[in-house]
């Protein structure tokens, strides 16, 4: 969500995406049961969802050469996942962190590559 602190809903995903709120949903259910998204638990209406964020050391035994890169569009964290090179753009403000030293490479692995352990 670019930086910004905010809950995900099928709603907001379907605002942000500029698509419709049964795609959305279909999204948010796609990423759930790959165990990038959990709900909130006790909501039955307008449910939120959390990113899962992956910290399993053995995770990162897959990456090689992980480097955040400029592009046209913004900053993108690349890495050879398994001999194959992988590539997401990450926020602004994640990028601002990164660079002030407050987020390391392995974080933003973390946090932006999560679902490749769904592999």
């Amino acid at each position: 969500m670019d930086g910004k602190e905010a809950k995900l809903t099928a709603q907001n995903w379907s605002r942000l995406g500029a698509v419709s709120l049964d795609t959305a949903l279909r999204d948010i259910t796609d990423l759930v049961e790959k165990g990038i998204l959990s709900p909130y638990p006790g909501r039955m209406r307008k449910v939120e969802y959390a990113i899962n964020y992956v910290k399993a050391d053995d995770f990162l035994k897959h990456f090689q050469n992980v480097r955040v890169d400029a592009g046209a569009r913004g900053y993108y964290l690349a890495a050879l996942y398994d001999d194959t090179e992988v590539r997401e753009r990450i926020s602004d403000l994640d990028y601002e962190q990164f660079a002030s030293g407050n987020l390391s490479a392995s974080d933003l692995v973390h946090k932006y590559m999560a679902y490749l352990s769904a592999l």
